[in-house]
């Protein structure tokens, strides 16, 4: 799969009527670094299922469109996820891992009206040669992967604790770049690495099965196979 540039005329589309960046990179009252879109354009605003695993999957611009559901804010974490809740020290892995899916899935997704889907159940599949459908996560071990492992103040913390995060969709990793210097320049926030960090979302290619990510390295934002190793920086969605 050859690399694609980053469509920076698209993106620069999005915030060129802003006046101050510095409004939509806010912190809140619980110190929470937070992406505020909503007096952004349309573009730049995510319709979710709130809590599922892959938001996002395979449309066309990386969003959901499985929910009525809006929401206009998200957390970014402040630091880049790990490997597992067993293995702390591995910072790269596969877009399963990167979501939390764990290997082989079973478990059900819903029907996507807008991508041709009828609900159904997976049996024993692997998700990195899958196109998961937006399949909520099924873990019920005690090791957890990726975003479903992150936390912050607590493990166990009702709002920012295990289960609480999960993997930018495309359109949100685009929008973690955009802002990445502001974000960066928060106390706190440890710096993204000069890496390749995996969203959410999923490009079906002639049964060939792709993850959309972003080098913030260099903007570059290439589809690749989701077996490869890249980082992760997990976001919460805000009321």
């Amino acid at each position: 799969m050859s690399i694609k540039p980053i469509l920076l005329l698209s993106l620069l589309s999005i915030i060129s009527h802003i006046d101050a960046i510095a409004q939509f990179v806010t912190i809140n009252a619980n110190n929470c670094i937070i992406i505020n879109c909503i007096d952004m354009p349309a573009e730049a605003i995510t319709n979710v299922t709130k809590g599922n695993a892959a938001t996002g999957e395979i449309c066309n611009e990386g969003i959901s469109v499985k929910s009525a559901t809006v929401y206009y804010r998200f957390q970014v974490a402040k630091s880049d996820g790990y490997y597992s809740s067993a293995n702390t020290s591995s910072k790269t892995m596969s877009w399963s891992y990167a979501v939390g899916y764990t290997t082989p899935h079973s478990g059900p997704y819903p029907a996507d009206i807008n991508m041709g889907y009828i609900e159904g159940t997976f049996t024993n599949i692997e998700p990195n040669k899958t196109t998961m459908k937006g399949a909520p996560i099924v873990n019920e071990g005690n090791t957890k992967y990726g975003c479903n492992a992150y936390w912050e103040g607590s493990e166990d913390n009702k709002e920012t604790g295990v289960g609480k995060w999960r993997l930018p969709n495309k359109r949100e990793l685009m929008l973690m770049w955009i802002f990445k210097v502001q974000l960066e320049h928060i106390e706190g926030f440890n710096k993204f690495a000069a890496n390749t960090y995996w969203s959410s979302s999923e490009r079906d290619d002639n049964g060939l099965q792709f993850g959309h990510c972003i080098s913030f390295s260099n903007g570059i934002s290439p589809a690749l196979a989701k077996t490869q190793l890249y980082r992760i920086r997990c976001i919460r969605e805000m009321p």
